[in-house]
C-alpha cells in the first residue's frame, strides 16, 4: 500500500500525459464537412478535455498529504496542464473550424502565440526567481486563467458542436466572449511574475 501511495500522484500524471496525446489525436482524426468538424467527435473531445483537466484535482492532495511529492510530479504536472491548453488552442485555430472563410471556434493565431508566450515567459520566471530562493509559487491570477481555459476550451468545442454559431448568433457571440476574456486573463496573469522578477532585480 505504501508503494501505492507513493507512485499513484505519478501515474495520475503519467494517464494526464496520455490524455493529451489522445485528445491531440482525437481532434486530428475529426472529420469536417461543409458546416464545420463532426459533432460526435467534438463532443468526444470535449468530454475527454473536461476529464484531464479534472484529473489534475486528485494528483496534488494525495502527494501532499501523503508526503510523496517528487519532482517528476513538480514538473510534469504543470506540463500536462500547459500542453492539454496549447494543444486544444492551437486546434481551435487551425483549418478544422474555419468554414467559408469564418472561425467558428473565433481563434485566431496570434491568440495561441500569447498563449505560448505567457507560458514561456512564466516557466522562465519562475525558474529565475525559485533558483535565488524567491517564492514564485502559482498566484490567484494564474489559477484562475486556468479555471477560465478549463470552461473556454470545452464550451467552445459544445457550442460549435451543437449550435449555429455564425457572427452575429447568441452561439457566436458567447463563443468570442469565452476566448477574449480567456486570452486577456492569460496575458494578464502574467503580470505577478514579472512585477516578483523586477523586484527581485531591483533589490539584488
Amino acid at each position: 500500500a505504501s508503494t501505492l501511495k507513493r507512485q499513484l500522484p505519478n501515474i495520475i500524471t503519467s494517464i494526464r500525459m496520455l490524455m493529451v496525446v489522445a485528445f491531440a489525436a482525437l481532434l486530428e482524426a475529426t472529420p469536417s464537412g461543409p458546416n464545420g468538424p463532426d459533432a460526435a467527435a467534438l463532443l468526444a473531445a470535449a468530454g475527454l478535455f473536461v476529464v484531464a483537466a479534472l484529473s489534475a484535482a486528485p494528483d496534488g492532495p494525495p502527494a501532499r498529504r501523503w508526503n510523496v511529492i517528487s519532482r517528476f510530479g513538480r514538473i510534469m504536472d504543470p506540463l500536462a496542464d500547459k500542453l492539454l491548453v496549447l494543444t486544444a488552442f492551437m486546434y481551435l485555430a487551425s483549418p478544422l473550424f474555419e468554414v467559408d472563410g469564418m472561425m467558428l471556434s473565433r481563434v485566431a493565431p496570434w491568440m495561441v502565440a500569447v498563449i505560448l508566450g505567457r507560458e514561456l515567459a512564466v516557466t522562465s520566471l519562475r525558474g529565475m526567481l525559485e533558483a535565488d530562493g524567491v517564492d514564485a509559487s502559482a498566484s490567484i491570477a494564474g489559477k484562475l486563467k486556468m479555471v477560465l481555459q478549463s470552461i473556454c476550451i470545452p464550451g467552445v468545442l459544445v457550442l460549435v458542436a451543437t449550435t449555429d454559431t455564425g457572427q452575429a448568433t447568441p452561439a457566436g457571440i458567447a463563443i468570442a466572449t469565452l476566448v477574449w476574456g480567456t486570452v486577456f486573463a492569460t496575458a494578464a496573469s502574467a503580470w505577478p511574475y514579472i512585477r516578483a522578477a523586477a523586484r527581485h532585480a531591483r533589490a539584488a
